[in-house]
């Protein structure tokens, strides 16, 4: 497996990841979710992407990952969690991140995206947009100077909306699903 430098990250990341939706409760049990993650790392995928709205995925994968032999990489996201979602309330902006690394048995996550920013309407992320600000970056910024995370980033699916956040510099990865996958080509 070819790996590849993560955006300004300087992490080291096999070209094919892992997306944690299909080895949630949406895709399989537990064993077939243990088997897919195990032969991933074995064929040397090192970088895992999850999120709260990827059903029971952290769990599942917080249930896992200590049983594999390599080290992974592993991203995750804020948005959808806790209901209702506030997306301007750091405090739960905050006891999502708490689960996310409860869930996930770790206690760093190696990049902290934000859900769906480009999605105008579904959250509300900022507070300004000229430039680019709100309780999300600030808590991000903070988190990143304790150690809690390592780099931030944008998960998004709307590349033309994205590449206004891109430009305030703050996020080192940008993941954006075109919905492209080696099974639907």
């Amino acid at each position: 497996m070819e790996n590849r430098t993560l955006g300004r990250t300087g992490l080291e990341v096999s070209r094919l990841g892992m997306g944690g939706l299909f080895v949630s409760s949406l895709g399989t049990d537990l064993d077939g979710a243990r088997q897919a993650v195990r032969r991933a790392a074995e064929l040397g995928v090192n970088y895992v992407d999850t999120a709260p709205g990827y059903r029971d995925s952290e769990e599942v994968l917080g249930h896992i990952l200590p049983g594999i032999d390599q080290p992974l990489i592993l991203s995750t996201k804020l948005g959808g969690r806790p209901q209702p979602f506030e997306p301007q309330n750091r405090d739960a902006l905050m006891a999502s991140v708490e689960e996310s690394l409860r869930l996930l048995r770790r206690d760093h996550i190696d990049i902290l995206m934000i859900h769906e920013p480009d999605r105008p309407g579904q959250y509300d992320w900022w507070t300004s947009w000229h430039p680019v600000e709100g309780p999300v970056l600030d808590l991000m910024l903070d988190l990143k100077k304790q150690g809690l995370i390592g780099h931030l980033g944008l998960g998004g699916t709307t590349a033309y909306e994205l590449a206004h956040i891109i430009r305030s510099g703050h996020f080192d990865v940008v993941l954006t699903a075109f919905n492209y996958s080696l099974l639907w080509r």
